[in-house]
């Protein structure tokens, strides 16, 4: 096998670029939540299998958003970081969410 260094990153580059084209969306993790939330809000958005709880994005929404008012209320702020040990859980979910709410994306 022959190996392709045309396609190979150069280490030594901080960043690179990719492709310009779809372009990125620009709303914020926390206003797409609400976006969808306002769109499908009825719908299943989360299912934990194992324990048996479901969340409808409008039951998800407010979880999080409750999550995110408790994280406030402890003090944390935008920027501090929040560590979880929570692979494949609900728990995971709903904080991700949480950390990314602001009052300016309208999801809090």
């Amino acid at each position: 096998m022959t190996e392709n260094t045309e396609n190979t990153l150069d280490p030594t580059l901080s960043h690179t670029r990719g492709e310009p084209a779809p372009p990125l969306l620009t709303d914020t993790i926390g206003a797409n939540l609400a976006a969808t939330t306002e769109r499908f809000g009825d719908r299943d958005a989360l299912a934990d299998v194992e324990q048996g709880r479901r969340w409808t994005y409008a039951e998800l929404l407010a979880d999080v958003r409750r999550l995110a008012t408790g994280l406030h209320g402890l003090g944390l702020r935008t920027g501090d970081r929040v560590g979880i040990w929570a692979p494949n859980r609900w728990e995971w979910v709903l904080l991700q969410y949480a950390r990314r709410c602001s009052r300016r994306s309208g999801s809090r």
